[in-house]
């Protein structure tokens, strides 16, 4: 079907086919009218129950693609939610009828309320086109239902070949199909072991699939290096013996590519990146609980070795000291870029609010400036906290998010967040691709914020976790609250990392808000105690399964000082990357977020191995033992039935 439809939907007409209940005035068909100043403009349930729900019915079919065609503008006293997951354009199914059923109201003593209801969908040709293949579907499953009822029914192998010839459809894989044949037709055990070491013999990956879906991963850490930071906080002793603040005096003037050690310094608010080519690391800048920091590095993987490329990027044409900023690495073109950084509120009055552009080429090692300040290019102000990411298809970094910073707001208690705008590579282009104040028809609106993650996934060409498909400028919220879906819970400072090949999202937690005993005014709980959010660094470890959509957690810690040599300690303003060849994670640094040395940054390095305990041999030998034991069963049936009967005494 033509997908330039999907993107452009229009405003569906319908109307109320049946509601549930309804109380006083408060009608269903109040819904169909927009008026939000006036109160007795909407559907009022007559009870809270689960039991209520609209039924809606279109004049026509239509193809509602996902939940963003469909809007609710919902009293402030009530909560609603749409039980409707997103499809893709190819599996959506043409309908008539929409119905809306409530999940919670805002308490015990409320009704549901809805005050105007909006859909967006596709009608016309379109519609045909996919009831058509949606009818052919059906169809195709209908033969192969038919099929298998008829090769489980004895005697009816004549008309299953029949069937199966006339219309042409595969019931199972032709592997299945012989399997079938070997064990229940004729008993031939040991003709089904040949088949599934041949099979395995001749496609290595026979049972990826099965391990994929139905394994779990076992996560595994190691600790690279003991950090500069011991438990205490002291500053630990480097190679020399010395610790590295005295070895860093000891040095005296030094160009700025001697490093004063030999691995990184503590910090937080650092970045890192991943480069497949090299094998490799590079980390940039970050805060060691006094100041910024420039230096720039970079671990090699084959060696286990750090490598200091400079100890002040500044000095090299490149980015000056720096926190809070994002990078993003080009593997194709071999280019490291660099936006955005934090400037200190007592500091800000007396410098330069500038938005900086740099990247580095690792090949030429040498840093370029893409724009002093690419505000007046049509690029974000001077942002912090944000997150980037890079289409490198089509030569496109995707800025989304962060705090500006300018004079004009220094000294007042107002926050502004940045749209997402994207930066074409090719012609050194910015542009400004959404705002919260723009309202894209048939869209999510996606607010701006702080402390989040983002990915550009190049086989969908989506940035997740809000979904935002670049090629049609729409956005779909996947799920509101995560960790009511068995996911994680709400924080900040994530880090989330993609493997393409497997389509699995992994998301490591940072700072957590948590409910505790407070002596500030807040809600109560039942004994009488004040409920207020506090924020806590706790971890754990996430995979989102992008193809079955489902979470799994694969790992979580506490503070514990006695686990600091077998697993990171809590933390958050870290920074993590992912190598998919090796299936390992990288952990640098972070603030563990101790009210008692709140200047306190951590220096350590980890690598997380994610294992599967059984391998595709496994599986085969699993199998083969399976089948083994299936002909011990009926060999020992058999012989009870063949055994005479004992004479009667």
């Amino acid at each position: 079907m033509n997908t330039d439809d999907i993107s452009q939907p229009t405003i569906l007409r319908y109307q109320v086919a049946e509601c549930s209940s309804y109380s006083a005035g408060y009608r269903p068909d109040l819904i169909m009218e927009d008026r939000p100043a006036e109160q007795a403009s909407r559907w009022s349930s007559a009870s809270n129950d689960t039991q209520q729900y609209l039924t809606l019915r279109l004049e026509q079919p239509a193809l509602i693609c996902s939940e963003i065609e469909l809007r609710l503008t919902c009293s402030t006293y009530n909560l609603w939610k749409v039980p409707q997951e997103p499809r893709e354009p190819d599996t959506t199914i043409p309908a008539q009828f929409v119905k809306i059923a409530p999940l919670a109201a805002w308490g015990n003593s409320f009704n549901y309320s809805i005050w105007y209801v909006e859909l967006r969908g596709v009608t016309g040709p379109s519609v045909a086109e996919v009831q058509q293949k949606w009818t052919i579907h059906l169809d195709y499953e209908s033969w192969r239902l038919c099929l298998q009822f008829l090769r489980e029914k004895p005697g009816m192998e004549e008309a299953f070949a029949a069937l199966q010839s006339r219309t042409g459809v595969k019931l199972e894989d032709p592997l299945v199909s012989q399997l079938f044949d070997c064990v229940v037709k004729r008993g031939a055990f040991t003709d089904a072991e040949s088949l599934l070491a041949q099979g395995y013999q001749e496609d290595s990956t026979l049972f990826e699939d099965y391990i994929r879906d139905h394994v779990p991963y076992q996560p595994q850490w190691s600790r690279l290096d003991h950090g500069v930071m011991n438990s205490n906080g002291n500053p630990s002793q480097d190679s020399s013996g010395g610790t590295i603040e005295e070895n860093s005096r000891s040095f005296g003037p030094r160009s700025t590519n001697t490093p004063a050690h030999t691995h990184p310094a503590v910090r937080g608010g650092h970045q890192m990146v991943w480069d497949p080519v090299g094998r490799s690391i590079y980390l940039f800048g970050g805060w060691d609980g006094h100041r910024d920091l420039g230096d720039f590095w970079r671990y090699n993987v084959a060696t286990a070795e750090w490598s200091c490329l400079s100890e002040d990027a500044r000095r090299e044409g490149g980015p000056g000291p720096r926190s809070c900023h994002k990078m993003v690495l080009h593997t194709a073109l071999r280019r490291l870029y660099v936006f955005g950084r934090y400037v200190d509120t007592e500091t800000r009055a007396s410098t330069a609010l500038t938005s900086e552009f740099f990247y580095y080429d690792l090949e030429r090692h040498t840093w370029t400036s893409l724009g002093e300040d690419v505000h007046p290019m049509g690029g974000p102000g001077l942002i912090y906290d944000h997150q980037m990411a890079i289409d490198e298809d089509r030569n496109i970094i995707y800025v989304f998010g962060g705090r500006l910073i300018s004079h004009s707001h220094v000294g007042n208690n107002e926050t502004l967040y940045s749209g997402l705008y994207s930066y074409d590579i090719t012609g050194n282009r910015w542009r400004l691709v959404r705002s919260d104040q723009e309202i894209v028809p048939g869209s999510t609106t996606i607010k701006s914020r702080i402390g989040h993650s983002m990915i550009f996934n190049p086989t969908t060409r989506q940035l997740d976790f809000y979904v935002y498909d670049v090629d049609r400028n729409t956005v779909v919220e996947m799920v509101k609250e995560t960790n009511k879906l068995g996911g994680p819970d709400a924080g900040f400072t994530q880090r989330s990392t993609l493997d393409v090949a497997h389509q699995e999202l992994f998301l490591f937690s940072g700072l957590m808000r948590e409910k505790s005993g407070s002596a500030f005014t807040g809600p109560t709980t039942n004994n009488g105690q004040v409920n207020q959010p506090i924020e806590s660094a706790r971890n754990s470890f996430w995979l989102y399964n992008l193809r079955q959509r489902e979470w799994i957690r694969l790992y979580s810690n506490e503070a514990n000082p006695e686990n600091e040599d077998t697993e990171p300690c809590p933390r958050f303003a870290h920074q993590l990357v992912y190598d998919p060849e090796s299936r390992t994670h990288y952990l640098f640094g972070g603030n563990p977020g101790e009210s008692s040395n709140p200047r306190r940054r951590l220096g350590d390095f980890w690598q997380l191995y994610l294992h599967r305990r059984r391998r595709p041999a496994d599986i085969l030998r699993r199998s083969i033992f399976l089948l083994r034991r299936q002909q011990f069963f009926e060999m020992c049936y058999a012989r009870r039935d063949s055994t005479p009967a004992s004479p009667s005494m």
